[in-house]
């Protein structure tokens, strides 16, 4: 799986989860938004929604959008997170989408939160949908090595 900012979908196929996990005692609320880019270059909201981690550290979103509706379209996310135990302010976070069981994409990075009780580290980024080529496709290999 390349790491870029694209995530493969088939645009037949079923519908995109949208997958936080934070690990080491972080809580964490996140808000996401799926947007579009109308005829005049303008981004516009399609959907968004709010993930937050309990105590098992996951949560999980099914888009609302079809696969075949999301051709570049640009998912961006922002977390707020604090550590709540002492000795633990430093976590993984990861975002993973999957699609019919399969994990398409994940981006993880180690972070270093506030405590809680001295306040929220809040950081993001996006990832890009772009429709998978045929399987028959002689460029399909090439496509999914592409690092972006």
């Amino acid at each position: 799986m390349p790491i870029s900012n694209y995530c493969l979908i088939d645009p037949q196929g079923g519908a995109i989860k949208v997958e936080l996990t934070i690990n080491n005692g972080i809580r964490s609320g996140a808000l996401f938004i799926l947007w579009k880019k109308d005829s005049n270059d303008k981004w516009t909201e399609k959907e968004s929604f709010k993930l937050i981690t309990g105590n098992d550290g996951i949560e999980k979103h099914i888009l609302l959008e079809k696969p075949a509706e999301i051709e570049n379209d640009l998912l961006t996310w922002n977390i707020k997170a604090c550590a709540q135990i002492n000795d633990a302010n430093h976590g993984e976070f990861s975002i993973t989408i999957y699609q019919d069981g399969s994990k398409l994409w994940s981006k993880t990075s180690r972070r270093k939160v506030n405590y809680c009780n001295t306040g929220h580290s809040i950081f993001g980024n996006q990832v890009f949908f772009k429709h998978l080529v045929s399987p028959q496709s002689l460029n399909l290999k090439l496509w999914k090595e592409v690092e972006i």
